[in-house]
């Protein structure tokens, strides 16, 4: 799985936060945190696929978010 690139947010504007947990099932959970540095918009996503898939939808909702903002 590629890693997408926003054509709204450049890469140096998005703080990148990540963490795991196990939830009640024994099941690994990803967790992406984006933060946009210039507009503090921020989304965090759980992904039972993996980090990178949080990381996609994390930055598909955040740049949905920052589209919204800017209507």
């Amino acid at each position: 799985m590629n890693k997408n690139k926003s054509e709204y947010i450049s890469e140096s504007d998005i703080k990148i936060e990540t963490d795991r947990y196990w939830d009640e099932d024994d099941k690994r959970v990803e967790v992406v945190k984006l933060t946009q540095l210039s507009t503090g918009l921020e989304i965090a996503v759980h992904s039972y696929i993996g980090q990178v898939h949080a990381y996609n939808k994390a930055l598909e909702k955040l740049e949905e978010k920052y589209l919204n903002a800017l209507n």
